[in-house]
């Protein structure tokens, strides 16, 4: 898979955060895919996550890359910094390895620190957003159903926020949601577009009304801006 230097970077940047507190977690692997996005095939993830899972390769991928552009370097140290809130909380050791990566980038750990309150508010809304959906693709407007109360409060805890504001949106979420949050998630950066679209695949398999939320899911993914053949993709990727 042929990927831009901006894209790369995030992709090891994202890797490196993800072992600084040297385990690697279900959940990350999950992120780290996602930032492939969804139009490749099932056989690139397989050779990427065996990538991810290999500290040492990822940092002599890290080593050896040409440093990205002044203007990139912000973008991909916050794509890269959601990983850090995957477990729901901050890390000093990923503080550590963004704080590293941001000097090689002629950045100061006052500057990201800045920066990551900003960033930490913007994963606070990918989280509600993708929260939202998620109990849409279940459940409709309606209510969520009994049976599918125990995955959706699953779901929340892998995404990229902190504790607290997850257990707001599992409370919030259980009894209605709106229809019409395709074009709020197109509207994201594409590389969490596609990861909110990955993230939502998995609900579809367990959901109760299955044919429902399979519905559900590719009316969200189109509208989102996701093809037909790309959500179909992810759909099976994620079985």
């Amino acid at each position: 898979m042929a990927l831009s230097l901006e894209e790369e970077w995030v992709l090891v940047v994202s890797g490196l955060i993800a072992h600084a507190d040297e385990v690697l977690e279900a959940e990350e692997c999950d992120r780290l895919l996602g930032l492939l996005g969804n139009e490749v095939p099932p056989e690139v993830y397989s050779e990427w996550l065996t990538f991810f899972s290999d500290h040492a390769a990822l940092r002599r991928r890290y080593d050896s890359m040409h440093n990205p552009t002044p203007s990139a370097a912000p973008r991909i140290l916050q794509q890269a910094w959601a990983m850090a809130l995957v477990d729901g909380a901050h890390a000093p050791g990923e503080i550590e390895v963004l704080h590293e990566i941001g000097a090689r980038f002629g950045m100061s750990p006052e500057d990201i620190d800045r920066r990551r309150v900003s960033w930490d508010a913007d994963l606070d809304a990918f989280a509600e957003l993708t929260a939202e959906a998620a109990s849409w693709v279940l459940s409709g407007k309606g209510p969520l159903p009994e049976p599918d109360r125990h995955d959706f409060a699953r779901f929340v805890d892998r995404l990229p926020t902190r504790e607290d504001h997850r257990e707001e949106l599992r409370a919030m979420l259980v009894l209605s949601s709106r229809g019409d949050l395709g074009p709020s998630v197109g509207a994201l950066d594409p590389a969490m577009r596609d990861q909110c679209i990955r993230l939502l695949a998995p609900l579809v398999h367990d959901a109760s009304d299955e044919e429902g939320a399979r519905e559900r899911f590719i009316a969200l993914a189109q509208a989102a801006g996701v093809s037909l053949e790309a959500a179909g993709r992810v759909l099976e990727a994620t079985r």
